[in-house]
């Protein structure tokens, strides 16, 4: 008695074999981990079957590398090491509004498909990115006045206000005002008084 066992092409596979980091925001005093690799590995359970990497979605730089951006950064995917080699973008403003300790990943998905046309199903590899703190800002605006000494030529000026700007691109983050070396001023708990060398200064932190 004879069995004739007739073969079927079986769809390609596609795995993560490692990652070597987890991505870090550089942040105050902080120089962060921007990037980070993947190794992949391709297979095909049919003996003699070779496999290839679809990059639809991904855009060619040479032969052998990919591109795609994500939200934090970008990948390459290179299609002769078998790796995708990510890449955080500091200074992206989706990066940079992460604040201390917050969790994000970027993701990218990627099939391969066998000699005969048939493709895995697309495999979502992950990079984790965690957030620093990043410093806050203070912009100082144009003086309203140029300060002129009174004399005999007039009055003089002898008042100038500046507008102070405070900011945080970390999400969520506050800021306040830091007073050391600043007298309150009685009865407020926004103003703050300091002497200079000609006059008087006055903070307002409201």
């Amino acid at each position: 008695m004879v069995f004739t066992i007739q073969g079927s092409n079986d769809a390609p596979t596609l795995v993560s074999l490692w990652r070597n980091h987890t991505l870090f925001e550089q942040g105050y005093q902080m120089s962060g981990e921007a990037r980070s690799t993947i190794e992949l590995q391709t297979g095909d359970v049919d003996a003699g079957d070779t496999v290839s990497y679809d990059t639809t979605g991904w855009t060619q730089v040479d032969a052998t590398h990919f591109t795609k951006a994500g939200q934090f950064g970008s990948a390459t995917l290179d299609i002769t090491a078998n790796t995708i080699d990510y890449r955080l973008d500091d200074t992206a403003q989706p990066t940079q509004s992460m604040w201390q300790g917050d969790q994000w990943e970027d993701r990218f998905r990627v099939s391969v498909r066998d000699a005969a046309g048939l493709t895995s199903s697309w495999t979502e590899f992950k990079f984790p990115i965690i957030g620093a703190n990043d410093a806050p800002t203070l912009t100082v605006g144009a003086a309203s006045a140029t300060l002129v000494e009174s004399g005999a030529a007039g009055a003089g000026v002898a008042s100038s206000t500046v507008a102070l700007t405070r900011a945080d691109v970390d999400l969520i983050d506050t800021t306040s005002y830091l007073t050391t070396g600043w007298t309150a001023v009685s009865g407020s708990t926004t103003r703050f008084t300091r002497a200079g060398t000609y006059g008087t200064a006055t903070l307002d932190t409201a």
